[in-house]
């Protein structure tokens, strides 16, 4: 004889079951519950959201729109143990059709206890449940007239201290006043060198765009409610942040509130053209303005605008924009369009200085002088095939004879002994042996490079000089020991190791290049 099987107890088993796997989606622990309360209000209009933490405990107090009485009752059979298990259904499913995700994560956590107050047009609902007992639900007159919501939710093994990490991390963005532990965390994109307002609705998209003061890699953060869930890494493009809001394709019946992670980046994919476009722009209307920046932030924007013109992003813009800064006197300081450069280095190589150093110590010659890194340098030599030279030191004519002739005889030495004296096999290092055999193999071929690479006693600057056409590099120079440092950690260091040593003279071969841009990309589709 067959067992008679309680169809109510198997409804009650089965939703135990759904919450314990809507918890698990939408939440990896206890500690990402404040977070999603978080989202919650600002789903609801908030303009301030305050969070205290304690242990295994969270308070969040909003200014938003109340949570209404019918998700109120529906998340007061969820809590209340006692509750038919039909009701109980109902009330699961009303929940998730409404999204209201944070609120379906509660029973499922198991809290010790739930207290939530919603006020509104001058009325306030109070719902408390301890444990798995029954949980009340009352409403009243509220003098105060206030709006808003507060959860108070207790024993629910909540780590303050993961939780705090992690909303420092996905509430940075919010659109409103997030605190935490009277902490505000929301500084969002104001600390950025520069941003702009995102506003595409071809795509249902909105947001903000901004330039980093430094990074290299550009990503997308993908927001739902002001709270990040995932990012984009985008390759093949210059630096810049993008942060956008997706609630309207939520709204409108694109995404669904189960949507994972991997269905938001879907979601934005034919927006990635548009999305790095508005990052370029920003990049020239920060160009155009290069003038009023500080000296660090001019030296950014044109890196920035250097990585575009490779990337043939808006290129004819990039190249008509004056963004090199140069000297023409001592005194007077102007921008160069990077399409005005070609003319200057050429037949000779145009004169540059490092962005910190000082002029009064060089001979400025009748051309102007090029303030370039040695990045934007190799930059430069690979897309338009330029090459630089320093300006000579100031003339010896204020030298007493002495010292003229010291620094004569020094100058002496260094083009014919010392440091121009290459070291043999048997004085180098098993890493300088090395270093200067992936060296030689990488320049082998490239635009402008030298046909020899070698390393000499002392710590001389690299330069290439002779004929054929040397690169000499003193062994002790900390150029070079840093550059033999990097390539031992890895081959894909040796083109950026190029590019510094032969600091605009010449450009190494393309295979170190995409041997470099390869492990960018690995690393970028890593994150």
């Amino acid at each position: 004889m067959s067992e008679t099987v309680d169809l109510r107890q198997l409804l009650a088993i089965d939703i135990e079951a759904e919450l314990r796997k809507l918890a698990t989606a939408q939440l990896q622990g206890p500690w990402q519950l404040p977070a999603e309360l978080v989202r919650r209000s600002l789903s609801a209009g908030a303009r301030t959201v305050e969070v205290e933490l304690g242990r295994a405990s969270v308070r969040v107090r909003d200014d938003g729109a109340a949570i209404g009485r019918e998700l109120l009752l529906a998340l007061a059979d969820l809590l209340d143990a006692g509750v038919q298990a039909e009701r109980r259904h109902r009330a699961l499913l009303a929940l998730e059709e409404a999204g209201a995700l944070a609120l379906l994560a509660l029973p499922a956590l198991r809290p010790g206890r739930v207290e939530i107050v919603a006020r509104s047009h001058g009325l306030v609902r109070r719902l408390e449940c301890a444990g798995q007992g029954r949980a009340n639900l009352s409403e009243g007159a509220d003098p105060s007239g206030g709006r808003g919501t507060e959860f108070v939710v207790r024993g629910a093994e909540l780590d303050p201290t993961r939780a705090r990490t992690y909303l420092a991390d996905v509430a940075r963005f919010a659109p409103a006043a997030v605190r935490v532990d009277g902490t505000d965390i929301s500084d969002g994109v104001r600390s950025y060198l520069a941003r702009a307002e995102l506003e595409l609705p071809q795509f249902k998209l909105r947001g903000t765009v901004a330039l980093a003061h430094r990074g290299e890699p550009a990503r997308i953060w993908l927001l739902v409610h002001g709270v990040v869930s995932t990012h984009v890494g985008v390759t093949r493009a210059p630096c810049f942040e993008a942060v956008v809001e997706l609630a309207d394709k939520f709204a409108a019946g694109e995404l669904t509130p189960a949507a994972t992670a991997a269905d938001l980046r879907e979601a934005i994919a034919p927006a990635l053209e548009a999305i790095v476009d508005a990052g370029v722009q920003l990049m020239l209307a920060t160009g155009a303005r290069s003038a009023s920046l500080p000296a660090t932030s001019q030296a950014r924007v044109l890196h920035l605008l250097l990585q575009a013109l490779r990337s043939r992003r808006r290129a004819a813009e990039v190249l008509a924009l004056p963004v090199v800064p140069a000297l023409v006197s001592r005194d007077e300081r102007r921008w160069l369009a990077i399409e005005s450069l070609p003319a200057l280095a050429r037949p000779e190589p145009a004169f540059a200085l490092e962005p910190e150093q000082n002029p009064d110590d060089f001979a400025l010659p009748g051309p102007p002088v090029l303030l370039l890194g040695t990045a934007e340098r190799g930059i430069l030599a690979e897309l338009l095939q330029l090459r630089f030279r320093s300006p000579p030191p100031r003339g010896s004519e204020q030298m007493p004879i002495s010292a003229a002739l010291a620094r004569g005889w020094r100058r002496l030495g260094q083009a014919f002994g010392g440091a121009r004296r290459p070291l043999p096999d048997s004085a180098l290092s098993p890493a300088e042996r090395q270093f200067l055999a992936t060296l030689r193999a990488a320049v082998r071929g490239g635009a402008g490079a030298p046909e020899r690479v070698e390393l000499c006693a002392g710590a001389g600057s690299p330069r290439v000089t002779g004929e054929p056409a040397t690169l000499y590099l003193g062994r002790e120079h900390p150029d070079v020991r840093a550059a033999i440092a990097a390539a031992e950690t890895g081959e894909a260091w040796v083109f950026p190791a190029c590019i510094a040593l032969l600091a605009g003279s010449g450009m190494p071969g393309t295979a170190s290049r995409a041997t470099w841009v390869r492990t960018w990309h690995r690393l970028l589709q890593g994150r």
